[in-house]
């Protein structure tokens, strides 16, 4: 939660210290769009100011959604389960639970990017899909298969449907390449902002400098995973998790995501590229942010693939059956029950890994320390900022500004320009840290790079030790 608020908060209070291309650079990311909204911050300084932001940018997605199935798919009924289904869907959950990230923005702009493009409103797509790149360095990557799959749409089908408008192909057709010079052209810059900050990190230009920034190259980070056989060991776990995540982002909004088999493959390139090429765990798990790669794309997919079949006399292989028995084109209702019951399974199988997840987190240390800890840790005011280690945060849940302990890694530079810059920021303390000892969270508060006692130094006071093992420390 801390990192976005803590760079917004620097931006404003001490401009000093962050020259030039620095005021991009926000929690790992180097982001037009969160420097936008350091206005927002100064205007509500809190973390609450970017959560209710995002949730209120997921809600804009879901009407969206349901305007797509109103006016593009011609159903009021398809619209409104489609968004239901986009609310209730585990991807967008982990996004909303999982604290505040530039990816919880990318569906908004996904979103009204397709919705424009389907609408013929020309100039709108291309402001969309601009705003969309300007949220992180990784969206270019992304738009480039929104437009790849809009292409291939084009061509592939939509050449052949007996609606096909030549002066509205021209304007799409125009309005994707000019979307495809501004791709280019953002990656160029990213690249460059990168390139740049990099340099002069190395040089030491910013040390000494509270607080020191966090960048990764996109592009050097992707080499080197695929030079080292992936991040994340090939495991069962992984699989699994995989497995079931295709499942998901696969039937989100109805088996029609599979019409054209080929262009669902497109949309989700960068998903599945992530998942079962770099062997990317993160991507995987349901509670994280990287879900906003996929939804978006499996949306686009399911929606071209009612209009594809609706309009074209070949129907792919895997849904020629189900689609003629029950009558597709005459009734409404046949999508919608397909969406429901996507759904039902859906939510299913992929809260179960979370939920096996939250349980051993929840479970992690001896039973007696955790029976214990929760009437004390109920003590704490629900506003309060608190620091804490990971597996006390289940216990933790009504409190509304629960932090990160401070990342502290030493600098690394690698031969393909990867680099983890120092985050440290030692000028925020929080209200409260909470410790939990002989448990598997505390050993990384103690550890070599962070030092809980160290970082507390005499700014604070004793507020509860007991024999269990919990302690609870007070600001002064």
């Amino acid at each position: 939660m801390g990192q976005i608020p803590y760079a917004a908060y620097m931006h404003l209070h001490y401009p000093s210290v962050i020259p030039g291309l620095q005021y991009l650079a926000f929690g790992n990311h180097v982001s037009i769009f969160a420097f936008l909204l350091t206005g927002v911050f100064a205007l509500w300084p809190s973390p609450m100011s970017f959560i209710a932001l995002q949730d209120i940018s997921l809600a804009i997605a879901a009407i969206l959604i349901y305007l797509i199935g109103k006016e593009v798919l011609r159903s009021r009924s398809i619209g409104f389960l489609m968004s239901l289904a986009f609310l209730f869907n585990a991807g967008v959950i982990g996004i909303v639970i999982f604290n505040i990230h530039l990816e919880g923005f990318i569906l908004l702009f996904y979103i009204l990017s397709f919705y424009l493009y389907m609408k013929n409103n020309i100039a709108g797509f291309v402001l969309s899909y601009m705003a969309m790149l300007t949220l992180m360095e990784s969206l270019p990557f992304l738009g480039a298969t929104l437009l790849a799959g809009l292409l291939y749409y084009e061509f592939v089908h939509r050449r052949r449907s007996p609606s096909f408008d030549d002066r509205v192909h021209r304007k799409r057709m125009a309005a994707i390449a000019i979307c495809i010079i501004i791709t280019i052209s953002f990656e160029l810059f990213y690249s460059y902002a990168i390139g740049a900050l990099l340099s002069q990190y190395a040089s030491g230009q910013y040390s000494g400098m509270p607080p020191d920034i966090k960048i990764i190259n996109f592009i050097g980070f992707q080499l080197q995973a695929l030079g080292s056989n992936g991040i994340d060991q090939i495991s069962s776990t992984l699989l699994i998790f995989g497995m079931v995540g295709t499942f998901l982002v696969i039937f989100s909004f109805g088996i029609t995501s599979l019409v054209d088999p080929v262009m669902f493959i497109i949309f989700e390139s960068v998903w599945l590229f992530e998942v079962f090429v770099l062997h990317n765990f993160g991507f995987a798990l349901f509670y994280y942010q990287y879900y906003s790669y996929a939804i978006g794309g499996s949306l686009a997919a399911a929606v071209l693939g009612i209009m594809i079949f609706m309009e074209e006399e070949r129907r792919s292989w895997l849904v020629t059956g189900i689609f003629r028995s029950m009558n597709f084109i005459r009734g409404a209702l046949i999508p919608v029950a397909m969406v429901i019951s996507a759904f039902a399974v859906i939510w299913l199988l992929s809260s179960a890994p979370s939920l096996v997840i939250s349980y051993a987190t929840h479970n992690a240390g001896p039973a007696s320390d955790y029976a214990q800890i929760d009437s004390e840790l109920a003590t704490i005011p629900s506003n309060a900022t608190v620091m804490t280690q990971t597996n006390v945060y289940p216990h933790m849940v009504r409190i509304l500004n629960l932090e990160l302990s401070p990342n502290v890694k030493q600098t690394v530079f690698t031969s393909r320009g990867v680099a983890m810059i120092n985050l440290t920021f030692y000028w925020f303390k929080p209200q409260y840290v909470v410790l939990l000892k002989n448990t598997q969270g505390y050993s990384a508060m103690v550890s070599n790079s962070f030092n809980v006692y160290d970082y507390m130094g005499s700014n604070y006071s004793i507020y509860y030790n007991s024999s269990d093992g919990l302690e609870i420390y007070r600001l002064k």
